[in-house]
């Protein structure tokens, strides 16, 4: 789903990191994750990064078992900041995952800290039975995150049902991922999460959103179905992240 074509989709959907994506990670095969954002001191990327890697090694060489893959941002207005998110897990396992996150915590207060101005942190639920998602870890990653109204939730997953089904009717092919907020949200968010491989990756793909929505159910249709999902939000935020696999934590298979 390119750009150009998403502002059909996001003007309609105007659906933050994700999801997940939702993104791509082969793990245990469950829909939940944890996403961070950390904010570190402006001026002391150097301090706050040297800091962050020694407490990667720290946590692989002390039985970490979850993969935690980086990305920083590219636009936005906290770009002081590195994302860290692991996903595909299940419920049961992060019950179990926190002894050893107690012991991670003890060490990052202990190093990386002293270099942080803030955190966020969320829990999200991936919607495995929509959009797709390609097998490679994107290098750039677009999300929107849209703020539903009180009680737009209903009218809002039967407009994007709907879509996505019209679009696997037309074969549209453009890869896409829904998330869910679970925790970590003072509103109800569902996120919208592009892949790309680069800037060029971004350009209109040659069947538009609209155009394909439009085949499927026809123009009158498809001009409901974007009110229906406009109708839903209050408000939508953007932002381009970048995977930066130097300062994942990557475990091999």
């Amino acid at each position: 789903m390119k750009q150009h074509a998403i502002r059909g989709f996001a003007a309609a959907l105007v659906l933050a990191l994700a999801q997940g994506p939702a993104l791509a990670q082969e793990e245990s095969g469950g829909d939940y994750a944890r996403l961070w954002r950390i904010d570190y001191m402006p001026g002391q990327w150097s301090e706050f990064i040297e800091a962050f890697d020694a407490h990667v090694e720290w946590r692989r060489d002390n039985g970490e078992t979850w993969t935690w893959m980086a990305y920083r941002p590219v636009t936005g207005d906290r770009l002081n900041s590195i994302f860290v998110r692991s996903g595909d897990h299940t419920l049961a396992e992060m019950d179990e995952y926190e002894a050893f996150q107690a012991k991670a915590s003890e060490h990052w207060n202990g190093s990386v800290d002293q270099y942080v101005e803030s955190y966020e942190t969320w829990i999200t639920e991936n919607d495995e039975e929509l959009g797709s998602w390609p097998e490679e870890e994107p290098n750039l990653i677009q999300a929107y995150s849209y703020r539903l109204k009180p009680g737009g939730e209903p009218a809002f997953d039967a407009a994007l049902r709907k879509i996505d089904e019209g679009l696997v009717k037309v074969n549209w092919g453009e890869p896409y991922a829904i998330a869910r907020v679970l925790s970590g949200s003072d509103g109800n968010e569902v996120w919208l999460i592009l892949p790309y491989e680069s800037y060029a990756d971004m350009a209109e793909p040659d069947k538009t959103f609209v155009e394909a929505l439009s085949e499927a159910w026809g123009e009158k249709e498809a001009g409901k179905l974007m009110k229906q999902i406009s109708g839903a939000y209050e408000s939508v935020d953007e932002i381009l992240v970048r995977f930066d696999p130097e300062h994942s934590l990557i475990l091999e298979e």
